[in-house]
């Protein structure tokens, strides 16, 4: 019980949540989920809510535990995603639309593609090497 979060050691000795139930929910952290520590209580307090409740076996509570962790870490990825550069995006999409087959750019205008295109390769790589 000393690995226990207080706010899990707490359900322990005043609302009766089971040892085992209390150690499984545990595996509820902050670092884990990518949430702060204040969703994270939140939601082991849901898990105590549900397992008092519903009166959750030792293999409930682990599917509900998975099942949170599921959920909150596709949710991060979602917002990462989300959190995308539109610039770039928007960039990605134009070059993706070329279509140099069906244009009659003199030979000049492609070399100055070129050279604009290969300067954007090398800013994107030193912007890479910085991150």
């Amino acid at each position: 019980m000393l690995n226990l979060s207080s706010d899990l050691k707490a359900a322990v000795r005043e609302k009766g949540l089971g040892c085992t139930q209390a150690l499984i929910l545990n595996r509820l952290s902050a670092t884990e989920l990518g949430i702060s520590e204040r969703q994270t209580l939140k939601l082991r307090e849901q898990g105590i809510k549900a397992a008092l409740v519903e009166n959750f076996s030792t293999t409930q509570m682990q599917q509900w535990v998975s099942q949170q962790k599921i959920q909150y870490v596709q949710a991060v990825e979602a917002s990462a995603s989300a959190s995308r550069d539109e610039q770039v995006d928007q960039l990605l999409t134009s070059v993706q639309k070329i279509n140099l087959n069906q244009t009659t750019a003199s030979v000049d205008q492609l070399k100055e593609l070129e050279q604009v295109l290969e300067a954007a390769l090398v800013q994107i790589k030193q912007q890479m090497q910085q991150t």
